[in-house]
């Protein structure tokens, strides 16, 4: 090992102005301190994974159980809460959010439907902005006529609007949330591949991109080793934003009737029910639909402030 020299002091990061590397933990507080709104997003997106894993310990009844005493019923804590029905009040713990109109407990089918809500956006963008990124690399790598042909393929799926072309997808397919997953990843896939190629087409004229092909490193390693490590923060906040899209669009077919089967508690689909008894019960419509907002919002803002952190320029700012 080679020593220092007697009399000579090697400057540290600080001495010469550079900042100390920062640790996971506080990299994890750093975010938190200077990204308020991602925080906030943050928060709401495990709140939202916690229920939908421990939905049966946090609802508070049967999601499917219909209960004639209950039907209409208003939320407990809503000033003179009462059956509708009956005209029997309730308390808070028999009805948090009220009832619907066969009498089912709303909060337990909102707890239940970030279930489904959760499965076709995690599922949906992981597999479609994968699949983008796969074809993306490999497209910007090659060039050629296989970029050009690809880019023509993408240019023609993202000329059909993304909800026109899950309708299309779900009906041709069936009603099911696995085909609602399958058309949604289907719908991502263009757009992922887009901002894959156009980032990776940058990383491919690198120094150390020319210099590893120049070594007779092959095409397979470098697109493995060099450029998709360099294209996952890209893909990152792809991922987090496509999230937020799948959620919308699934409450989406769901409202329309394409999406789970009629009585799965998913938000589209109680949002939908909703419309014939809004004026009864306006409550119906309005829980599902701020839970929706909610939650796409959140994944919004924790994908605004990641791409915030992974972009240099935005970092530097």
């Amino acid at each position: 090992m080679q020593q220092q020299p007697r009399g000579v002091a090697i400057p540290d990061r600080v001495t010469i102005g550079l900042r100390p590397k920062r640790g996971p933990w506080e990299q994890l507080t750093h975010f938190f301190r200077t990204k308020p709104l991602g925080t906030f997003g943050a928060i709401i997106a495990l709140l939202m994974i916690m229920a939908a894993i421990f939905a049966p310990i946090i609802a508070t009844h049967d999601p499917d159980k219909s209960s004639l005493s209950k039907k209409f019923a208003q939320p407990g804590w809503w000033p003179g809460a009462e059956n509708m029905s009956t005209g029997e009040p309730l308390s808070f713990s028999e009805s948090v959010l009220g009832g619907d109109r066969l009498g089912r407990d709303v909060f337990s089918r909102l707890v239940y439907g970030a279930r489904v809500s959760l499965k076709v956006g995690i599922i949906a963008s992981l597999v479609g902005t994968t699949i983008g990124l796969v074809i993306g690399v490999a497209t910007a790598y090659l060039g050629g006529k296989i970029d050009l042909l690809t880019l023509r393929v993408v240019d023609a799926m993202i000329a059909f609007p993304g909800l026109l072309l899950a309708l299309v997808l779900v009906a041709a397919l069936g009603q099911s949330v696995n085909n609602v997953i399958i058309a949604l990843s289907i719908g991502f896939i263009p757009s992922s591949v887009r901002l894959v190629r156009s980032q990776a087409l940058a990383i491919k004229q690198m120094d150390y991109i020319l210099a590893a092909r120049a070594v007779g490193v092959g095409g397979v390693r470098i697109m493995w080793r060099h450029i998709v490590p360099n294209v996952f923060a890209i893909f990152l906040v792809v991922t987090t934003f496509h999230l937020a899209g799948a959620i919308i669009a699934e409450a989406g077919l769901s409202f329309l009737g394409l999406g789970a089967p009629v009585g799965t508690p998913t938000w589209g689909g109680d949002l939908s029910q909703a419309q014939s008894s809004i004026r009864v019960a306006p409550w119906l419509a309005i829980f599902p639909g701020l839970t929706i907002i909610t939650a796409v919002l959140a994944w919004n803002m924790l994908g605004d402030a990641i791409r915030d952190v992974l972009d240099p320029k935005l970092r530097r700012g």
